[in-house]
């Protein structure tokens, strides 16, 4: 029997729906490249209550476990950029130190991601994602991402490199870049989130910035990295 994972999420009937992807370890894998099954399934009231026992309550107050950033390279060296009109820039969506709260280990891969990149109408143009898997994206832009990947993305020294995305800059306008939920059907209700490859949990994800209002990554405006997502402090855990 093939495993599978889930990626689960609310329904207008209040139940729980989910993504089933098929497990890249096991014996069959995926059948064509790219392939991903779609598939609904409700659950009684009581797994719902339990589902909901594994969502973390103490909002942003997690250190630097399960923090998303926007930056220029994959290096984390830079959190903004100056760009003049029509410039093309590649940034890279990345999270840093990935951690099931529910069974209090690291992530070791990530096989979903649920995520808004958030740009001011008119300033620019998210032109292109590309995820860092074979990915399959059931979003429905511009509400954001909702995407199971068919090879789960590795941790790697705490960090996962989730995708580049290139933005055309309209003009030279100081603007910033914020992060946040699906707005139509998140799995956590207002909340980003990814998934645990090997745990099948749903895991908070929080913005570098540590408020969702506030900028992650600066066109033509600096943002400066909190403390808790600089690289020279993800460096320093990992000596």
């Amino acid at each position: 029997m093939t495993a599978r994972s889930r990626v689960c999420r609310n329904t207008p009937t209040g139940l729980v729906a989910d993504l089933i992807i098929p497990d890249p370890r096991a014996e069959n894998g995926f059948s064509t490249k790219g392939e991903i099954n779609m598939k609904k399934m409700l659950f009684a009231v009581t797994a719902l209550a339990a589902l909901s026992l594994l969502a973390p309550t103490t909002g942003f107050a997690q250190g630097a476990h399960n923090q998303m950033g926007v930056y220029l390279d994959a290096e984390m060296s830079a959190t903004n950029v100056t760009a003049a009109a029509f410039d093309i820039v590649n940034v890279h969506l990345i999270v840093t130190n990935p951690y099931n709260e529910a069974l209090n280990r690291p992530i070791e891969s990530i096989s979903g991601i649920e995520v808004r990149f958030i740009m001011p109408a008119g300033l620019a143009i998210d032109s292109a994602t590309i995820w860092s898997a074979e990915a399959s994206d059931f979003g429905n832009a511009p509400d954001g991402h909702i995407v199971g990947f068919g090879q789960p993305i590795p941790t790697v020294n705490g960090v996962a490199h989730i995708a580049t995305k290139s933005i055309i800059v309209m003009n030279i306008t100081p603007f910033g870049v914020t992060l946040g939920p699906h707005t139509s059907i998140p799995s956590i209700p207002g909340a980003m989130a990814i998934l645990d490859f090997d745990g099948e949990h749903i895991q908070e994800l929080y913005p570098a910035s540590n408020d969702y209002a506030e900028p992650v990554f600066g066109f033509n405006q600096t943002v400066v990295a909190t403390e808790s997502t600089s690289f020279d402090k993800l460096k320093a855990l990992y000596r």
